[in-house]
């Protein structure tokens, strides 16, 4: 059920002309009317992800629920509560699925090896009004144990340099791209497969952003 709905539902490619921007908003309305909690996709440059995202007033909704707010152990991605999209820090979270790893967010950890990290450093947010362009900063191991500053939304520079000092102590490898308090951040979240109390974080910095009509 999972890998229909990702297939219904991944994004239409293409939002340079009149007629593409009119499919953008049919779509983008499309699934607003399924759900109301629907905030836009995270696409991948690649195709490596093309998903929906969602935010409820808590984080623990979706972790089983589906985009039709139908009881699915593999939930849906979601934007943490607590957190705007004007925010300096977005963190989306999307589960990883040990049987099967093209569901949710489970080919993020194919980020950990750094032979894929040039096909696979840009993505997008498609919102109601823009779209954003990131590039991977960083793939990070989380520990459960250690502050979760990545869920700080508006991050002082105080906070922004702590993270930064936590992504390059915890980083799998050097991507070479560097951040600085200018920057807007997004971090992806998903669990880390056999290890209970780490966490994979994709961290992308924003690049670019163009409105959509």
């Amino acid at each position: 059920k999972t890998a229909e709905i990702q297939n219904e539902y991944k994004f239409v490619e293409a939002v340079d002309t009149d007629e593409t921007s009119v499919k953008y908003r049919e779509r983008y309305n499309q699934l607003k009317e399924i759900n109301a909690d629907f905030k836009g996709w995270i696409v991948f440059e690649s195709g490596l992800i093309d998903l929906p995202f969602v935010q409820y007033s808590d984080n623990d909704y979706y972790l089983n629920r589906d985009i039709y707010q139908k009881k699915s152990t593999h939930g849906t991605v979601f934007q943490d509560y607590l957190q705007s999209l004007d925010d300096k820090n977005i963190t989306l979270y999307g589960h990883y699925v040990y049987n099967n790893p093209a569901l949710m967010f489970t080919p993020l950890a194919t980020l950990t090896d750094q032979t894929n990290y040039d096909a696979n450093k840009c993505f997008y947010l498609y919102l109601e009004n823009t779209v954003r362009k990131y590039e991977v900063v960083a793939v990070v191991k989380y520990i459960d144990t250690d502050f979760p500053i990545y869920q700080v939304g508006n991050l002082n520079e105080e906070e922004f340099n702590q993270y930064k000092e936590y992504i390059d102590i915890n980083q799998v490898y050097d991507t070479g791209v560097e951040i600085n308090y200018e920057d807007s951040l997004i971090s992806l979240q998903t669990c880390v497969r056999n290890e209970k109390d780490t966490r994979w974080l994709v961290v992308g910095k924003l690049i670019s952003e163009e409105n959509v009509e």
